[in-house]
C-alpha cells in the first residue's frame, strides 16, 4: 500500500507539561485508522498538529512524500481536513452555510469560525449547494435551513462531518464525532468513510466508542501519555494485555 500520511518522531511541550513525547505514525491510502487512547492522553493535540492548528515542538508531517508546513487554510488546500471534539460552528448561520464554509476553507489563513464571518460577501454567490446537499443527505442531516445554534449536539457534530467532508479531502480526521448522533447518522457517517476508503483516501478516527472504531478501522493506534503504546491490527489490539491494561484499565 503507499503510504498517504505520516507523522515522524512529533513532540509536544507545553511549557513544561509533555503533550506528546513521541509519535510516529502512519496512514496509508485507502486504509481507516482507528486513534484511541485515555482523556488526556494526546490524541486531539496530534489532530491539531497535523491539521496545522497547533505547531509541534519536534518532528515533521508528511503527506504523499512531502512534509506540510503552515496553517489551517494551507493545509486544506494540501488536501487534509478534520472535525473538532468541540464542534466549531457559526451559530447565527444556518446548517447548510455553515457546510458551505468547508468549501472555503482553503481560501481563508483564518479558522472556520472567522472564515463564517465573510461568508455572505465572498463566498455565498459561488458556492456549489448542489455538493452541500448531496454530502449532508449521504450522512444522514436534514433540516439544512435551521439555524445552528438551535440544533442538537448530535445534529451540530453532523454539521461538521459534512463541512469537513465537503472539502473532497485526501486526508480527513474525525474528532469524537459520534457522541450525540443517533443511530442513523452514525451509520451514515460510517458510509461515508467507507467510501472514502473506496476512493484510496485516508482516514483517522478518533472515539471512545471501541466498539463503532473496531467496525470500520483497519488497523488500531492506542496512545497512552503522549506515546503510541501499542499500534496494529484490530483484532490483535483489542487482544494484547497492553490494550487492555493502558486502555480499558483491567490487568
Amino acid at each position: 500500500m503507499t503510504e498517504l500520511l505520516a507523522c515522524r518522531d512529533i513532540g509536544k511541550l507545553y511549557g513544561g507539561v509533555v503533550a506528546l513525547k513521541k509519535i510516529d505514525l502512519a496512514v496509508d491510502a485507502g486504509e481507516i485508522v482507528g486513534l484511541v487512547g485515555a482523556n488526556g492522553a494526546g490524541k486531539s493535540t496530534l489532530i491539531d498538529i497535523i491539521s496545522g492548528n497547533t505547531r509541534q515542538s519536534r518532528g515533521a508531517v508528511h503527506l504523499r512524500g512531502a512534509e506540510v508546513r503552515g496553517g489551517p487554510a494551507k493545509r486544506a488546500r494540501a488536501g487534509i481536513s478534520r472535525t473538532f471534539q468541540l464542534p466549531q460552528v457559526a451559530h447565527d448561520l444556518s446548517l447548510r452555510e455553515n457546510i458551505a464554509c468547508g468549501l472555503a476553507a482553503p481560501r481563508f489563513r483564518s479558522p472556520y469560525r472567522l472564515a463564517a464571518e465573510w461568508f455572505h460577501s465572498a463566498v455565498h454567490d459561488t458556492t456549489d449547494w448542489g455538493l452541500v446537499e448531496e454530502v449532508s443527505r449521504s450522512i444522514g442531516l436534514s433540516g439544512l435551513e435551521r439555524a445552528a445554534g438551535t440544533v442538537s449536539f448530535g445534529d451540530l457534530r453532523l454539521t461538521e462531518v459534512a463541512r469537513a467532508l465537503v472539502q473532497q479531502p485526501d486526508f480527513i480526521m474525525l474528532d469524537e464525532p459520534f457522541p450525540g448522533v443517533d443511530d442513523d447518522g452514525v451509520a451514515g457517517v460510517l458510509a461515508a468513510l467507507r467510501e472514502l476508503s473506496a476512493q484510496g483516501k485516508g482516514v483517522l478516527l478518533v472515539d471512545h466508542n471501541v466498539d463503532i472504531v473496531a467496525s470500520i478501522a483497519d488497523s488500531l493506534v492506542l496512545i497512552a501519555e503522549g506515546e503510541v503504546a501499542i499500534e496494529g491490527s484490530v483484532e490483535d489490539c483489542m487482544a494484547s494485555q497492553v490494550f487492555r491494561h493502558r486502555y480499558i484499565g483491567v490487568a
